[in-house]
């Protein structure tokens, strides 16, 4: 189900009952980029089965993972699509200011799974867009780095409170290893 302008929402359901619903919204942050957030809620069956450990590619079960990684891991599913609907979108703005066609001519969408793409873009046109402020270029260019298009650090984990703890113990235990193995090659030459 999609509600326009970015609410997602895929519910996948056993026949003991049991069901899954991910939820998600998209947040435009400025042209070009969106932020996700997401929610889920499982149901168990009436004999109490589980509901299914994955929905579109998310893996749902909590499991024991630690929750930084888990932030590393969910992301990858979402990514797969991303250099393509970058380039796209920046493709169909310079056509749109070269020759004035809207993405109702530039682009054919027969699919059902293109629905929630059309009727966004419908929801945008009847509602004017959005309306950035004045100050916010709103030219899309291609990204030709692709380390600045998957840029993890800089759009989640420099903020994320999680992953920061989890980055400064891993720099805390490479710096530990490094000393270590120092010491103990310093270690190896003094015995010879």
């Amino acid at each position: 189900e999609f509600r326009p302008p970015s609410y997602h929402r895929v519910t996948t359901e056993l026949p003991s009952g049991a069901c899954i619903t991910v939820v998600n919204n998209f947040v435009p942050t400025k042209p070009g980029r969106a932020r996700q957030i997401s929610s889920k809620l499982l149901i168990t069956g009436k004999n109490g089965e589980k509901a299914p450990a994955n929905a579109l590619g998310y893996k749902i079960s909590e499991g024991k993972l630690p929750n930084w990684l888990r932030h590393i891991l969910q992301p990858l599913f979402v990514h797969q699509d991303l250099v393509f609907v970058h380039h796209q979108q920046a493709i169909l703005q310079k056509k749109q200011r070269k020759s004035g066609d809207t993405w109702k001519q530039s682009y054919w969408m027969p699919c059902e799974a293109d629905k929630s793409t059309v009727a966004l873009r419908r929801w945008l046109d009847r509602n004017g867009g959005i309306g950035w402020s004045p100050s916010v270029c709103t030219e899309v260019n291609a990204v030709q780095d692709m380390k600045l298009l998957f840029d993890t650090y800089s759009a989640h984990t420099k903020k994320c409170a999680t992953c920061s703890k989890a980055l400064r113990n891993i720099t805390r235990v490479q710096k530990g290893l490094k000393y270590s193995a120092l010491a103990l090659a310093f270690a190896g030459i003094s015995n010879m």
